[in-house]
């Protein structure tokens, strides 16, 4: 195999490796992914922080105004949730 064929196999590896780690993770099957996930879609559908008050969501905290906050605040949410971000 020549320089320029080692480099097309290097970039197409690379490639497919970025695809698999923007999907893999714990997913949705906790209170704490629940929270993240419907704060990302918060920040995609609405452009805000708030989310939905839920007793299934206890990692959601009451703010002074009323509305319901995820208690990770923006990283975690945005950083777990990639391709809805992107879209």
């Amino acid at each position: 195999m020549d320089r320029r064929e080692r480099i097309g196999v290097g970039l197409v590896f690379l490639f497919f490796l970025a695809l698999y780690l923007l999907g893999v993770g714990e997913g949705v099957y906790s209170t704490d992914g629940e929270t993240m996930l419907r704060t990302t879609w918060s920040i995609v559908d609405r452009h805000q922080l708030a989310i939905p008050c839920s007793s299934r969501l206890p990692n959601a905290v009451r703010g002074p105004n009323g509305r319901c906050y995820g208690r990770y605040g923006l990283g975690p949410a945005s950083g777990r949730h990639p391709p809805l971000l992107a879209g």
